[in-house]
């Protein structure tokens, strides 16, 4: 352009071409960070829902003892004064509890134990500071097998003995918890 042709400020605009912005910029293929991210996300992912799944699988023995300890009824007061409703009482709650404990504790002789070295080796395995708790509380189990007459005489609150049944599937629940979290679940 000549400044001699130029008339106004108009005309000198007029003469120049628009600005061409560039390509936004493409959101594939996303650059390596984020690839990194990604992998890092599936990994995390993958680990968590491990670590959920060996736990629920480890806890699962602990909730069916204890759905199926609440099946087992309390006998009324009346026909808890026959031996035999005591006994059959006994037998269930000691049943459950040993099939869960030769499930946990297949290494050990538990099968073979009766009387108080049952009641002790369910001491034994609860955690330290409850010990005590469970020898007194558990201690009617002994008498599965002790004759009539000494079943008779024994005294013991049924509803006490499906407490601390409870309580003991419940702490064996927070041992298998703190294993689960402990070495991923493996027993």
């Amino acid at each position: 352009m000549n400044p001699s042709t130029v008339t106004g400020p108009g005309e000198a605009l007029a003469g120049l071409k628009d600005i061409h912005l560039p390509a936004p910029p493409s959101w594939w293929p996303p650059a390596p960070g984020w690839w990194l991210a990604a992998g890092l996300v599936i990994l995390l992912a993958t680990l968590l829902a491990r670590y959920l799944l060996r736990r629920r699988a480890a806890m699962k023995p602990v909730r069916l003892a204890l759905a199926e300890l609440e099946k087992i009824g309390l006998p009324a007061a009346d026909e808890f004064e026959d031996p035999e409703t005591r006994r059959k009482f006994l037998l269930e709650i000691s049943t459950l509890l040993r099939r869960f404990c030769l499930l946990y504790h297949p290494n050990r002789q538990v099968a073979e134990l009766y009387g108080r070295d049952w009641v002790a080796f369910l001491a034994d395995v609860a955690p330290a500071a409850a010990r005590e708790f469970f020898l007194a509380e558990l201690a009617p189990l002994e008498l599965v097998y002790a004759p009539e007459r000494i079943l008779r005489k024994a005294s013991f609150d049924p509803r006490r003995l499906r407490n601390a049944a409870e309580k003991w599937l419940l702490e064996q629940k927070k041992s298998a918890r703190r294993q689960a979290a402990g070495d991923g679940g493996r027993q």
